[in-house]
Order: structure tokens, then C-alpha cells, then sequence
């Protein structure tokens, strides 16, 4: 009843097919073999690690360490001496962060691209030196500058300004030293979400490129930031998105500007502004 049903290759054509079958195989094979010879280069590699690093890391702080290497893309260009000096920074780091997670309320610290660096490479690294030297005047020359801003007095109450739903998304400014503009679109942000406009998110990378007065990604100042805004108004997010490098300014519709901003120096007069009014942005590191 049921006919047997088969193909007849010509034989040219099988011998294709069979040629093929057989580059696959030994592709195949190939694979293997590299995959092995990576896990191999990969274990001795920990060991290596382990080896060196035996007077600065115990053998869990090892692995850690090689995890947040492998994570994070960090080699040192096999240079043992800086291996050593970023594994003891990391380590010093990583007990802040510990310590900090140990008594932190509501939220929970972890390591980043600069948990290897110390304070000074943090900073040189988001802002150029020039720059890093007008925070460090900045933040001596604070207590002697004219105080402006509302003087409120702080009632000592508690307040979260994620309920109702103020703060924005926490996001990664990623290897561009935007910070001062994270922290005043964040600021401008939580006023418009707090004084009844639709939730809303500004664009960073607006400021990056288009306020002159900062160094992109170079590092800032967030009163510039304010400046820009009340001058020039802000784009959202999404028409402006964050790209982590200065690239071209370019027009796109403002959806908001800033009205005024005020300066506070006291510790007491941001704790009030912050109770009462929402974020504030803080220049300085």
C-alpha cells in the first residue's frame, strides 16, 4: 500500500552536502578545543591571581576581586605592582561600602567602575583637574559665601519623597563625568513631579551638549545647569536621550523652564528646603 519514498543525489551534490556535514564537524571540534584551552588559560589565570595577590586579599576577597574584574573589564595590563595597589583599593572600598550597607535604611550600596580608584582618581577622572581644583576652592570658600535661599527652620519630621512617586528612576551616568547634571535635572525633576505636573523625566544629555558654560563630560556645575534651564528650557528625556559622550547640540522641544533657584549653605537651611520643597542639588566632592 505504502510506496518506500527516497531521494537520489546526484552524485556531485552529495558530495556537497557530505562536505558540508563534514566542515561542521570539525568547526565543531575546533570550538571545543578553543573552549578548553580559554577554561584552562582561565583557572591559571585565578591561580596567578590568587598567587599574587596573597598578601593583600584572603582567598574569598580574591575571588570577589576577580569577579568584579571580570565584571568591570579591569586587567591593569598585567602589570603585578598595579594589580596589588587597585586590589588594596578595592578592598578599602568595598569595607566602606560594607559598613555603609550595615546601616543603611531603605537602601543598598555596590561596587562600580571606580571601586578600584582612590578619591583622587574619582575625581580627576570625572571632571578635569582645573575643574577639580575650583570644587576643592569652592567647598573651603562655602562657609564664608553670602547666604541666600529661604531661612526655614527644619521640624525635625521624617519625609519620603518616593510616596507618592516624586523621585525619579535611579540611573548610571556611566564613564562621562555628568554628575552636575544628574543632580540638577534630579532636582528639577522631583519640584515639577511635586508641584502637580504629570511625572515627568529631563534630559541630561541636553545639558551635556548644549549649556557651554560646563565641560560636558568633563565635569560641571549644577547653578549653570539652573541658569541654562531658566534660559533655555528643558527637553524631555526620551526626545533628548542620555549617550554618555558630548556629542552635538541639537533642537528639540522644551517642554519646561526653570523660574529661579535658590543657594543655601548651612546644613540646616538644606534639610528645610529639602523637608518642605524636595531635592537639592549638591556641588562639591
Amino acid at each position: 500500500m505504502f510506496k518506500k519514498f527516497c531521494i537520489k543525489w546526484p552524485n556531485d551534490v552529495r558530495g556537497n552536502i557530505e562536505k558540508i556535514f563534514e566542515r561542521k564537524r570539525m568547526f565543531r571540534s575546533i570550538f571545543f578545543i578553543f573552549t578548553f584551552i580559554f577554561s584552562i588559560i582561565a583557572l591559571q589565570i585565578k591561580l596567578d591571581l590568587k598567587g599574587v595577590l596573597k598578601d593583600v586579599l584572603n582567598d574569598l576577597e580574591t575571588q570577589n576581586f576577580a569577579n568584579y574584574m571580570a565584571k568591570w573589564k579591569k586587567n591593569y595590563n598585567g602589570n603585578e605592582t598595579e594589580l596589588k595597589r587597585r586590589a588594596n583599593i578595592w578592598k578599602q572600598n568595598k569595607a566602606d561600602i560594607d559598613a555603609e550597607n550595615a546601616i543603611a535604611d531603605g537602601y543598598t550600596c555596590g561596587e562600580n567602575m571606580f571601586t578600584d580608584m582612590d578619591k583622587k582618581e574619582r575625581k580627576n577622572y570625572v571632571m578635569d583637574a582645573n575643574l577639580a581644583d575650583q570644587a576643592d576652592a569652592s567647598i573651603k570658600k562655602l562657609a564664608t559665601r553670602a547666604k541666600r535661599g529661604a531661612q526655614m527652620t527644619y521640624v525635625g519630621e521624617t519625609i519620603d519623597w518616593r510616596q507618592p512617586a516624586y523621585m525619579p528612576p535611579v540611573r548610571d551616568q556611566g564613564q562621562c563625568g555628568s554628575c552636575y547634571a544628574f543632580a540638577a535635572i534630579n532636582a528639577i525633576e522631583v519640584q515639577w513631579n511635586w508641584l502637580g505636573h504629570s511625572l515627568s523625566q529631563f534630559s541630561e544629555q541636553q545639558i551635556i551638549d548644549c549649556s557651554g558654560t560646563n565641560n560636558g563630560c568633563n565635569g560641571g556645575w549644577p547653578e549653570k545647569v539652573f541658569n541654562y534651564s531658566i534660559y533655555y528650557g528643558n527637553a524631555p528625556r526620551a526626545s533628548y536621550p542620555y549617550k554618555g559622550v558630548k556629542g552635538t547640540c541639537y533642537n528639540t522641544a522644551r517642554t519646561m523652564t526653570v523660574s529661579t533657584w535658590y543657594q543655601l549653605t548651612t546644613v540646616s537651611q538644606m534639610e528645610s528646603y529639602n523637608y518642605y520643597y524636595g531635592a537639592v542639588a549638591f556641588s562639591g566632592l
